[in-house]
């Protein structure tokens, strides 16, 4: 489900959610070190870590990346959307994941497909025609026990936004995206350069165990 609409009782809704959470003064989300390994290469080859699903995608040279290094680049294209997958091996017996990313995602027009998908859980990218900065939206599922006050899956406006330069149509640098998945609770939330922007939300069509992370490119950035 990635086409969407929005209303303003789902932008209440979800500003509720995310008040009660960080009304509780939550300490700032802390990792273990990072486990590097080699950059892969980008093909259609089922064997590699990175699969391009549709579209095309290649790895940036020194200095597009952050903090000046290489980065995974789904550039524009007009026809169809970018689609590339990241594949995950998770132990079914851990209840909770987080996914921690730095993208400098495409500011794309509202309406317009996710950005990032992994396991139930879908983000947006989006600027409005007359409006600055960019929001970020998220899609409230009906798997589980979502809230009784949202039924139905809804795509939510999030407290978070990004800036976005003038006659550019992606976000001016990179930003930290945290996602927790809790897959006991059956719920997740989105945190913004380690700020909570949204809360206790329902997954929609998740998979029975982490498998990959899907990005999609854009047709304008």
């Amino acid at each position: 489900m990635n086409k969407f609409t929005k209303n303003a009782l789902a932008i209440l809704v979800n500003f509720a959610f995310c008040t009660n959470q960080l009304l509780g003064d939550l300490p700032p989300i802390t990792f273990e070190s990072a486990e590097w390994v080699p950059l892969q290469s980008v093909t259609h080859d089922p064997n590699s870590g990175w699969q391009i699903q549709s579209g095309n995608a290649i790895v940036s040279p020194n200095g597009e990346g952050f903090n000046g290094g290489r980065a995974l680049k789904l550039p524009v294209n007009m026809a169809n959307e970018t689609r590339v997958a990241r594949l995950i091996s998770w132990n079914s017996s851990e209840s909770v994941a987080f996914i921690d990313l730095r993208i400098k995602p495409a500011a794309d027009p509202l309406g317009t497909v996710a950005t990032l998908r992994v396991n139930g859980s879908q983000i947006a990218f989006q600027v409005p025609s007359s409006a600055s900065p960019g929001q970020v939206w998220v899609l409230h599922g009906e798997d589980g026990n979502p809230s009784p006050l949202v039924p139905q899956s809804e795509w939510l406006r999030t407290a978070g936004t990004f800036a976005v330069g003038p006659g550019i149509n992606s976000a001016n640098g990179y930003m930290r995206v945290t996602i927790r998945q809790d897959y006991q609770k059956n719920v997740w939330d989105l945190s913004l350069d380690g700020k909570l922007v949204a809360a206790d939300l329902a997954f929609e069509e998740r998979g029975p165990s982490l498998q990959q992370i899907e990005f999609y490119g854009s047709k304008t950035g």
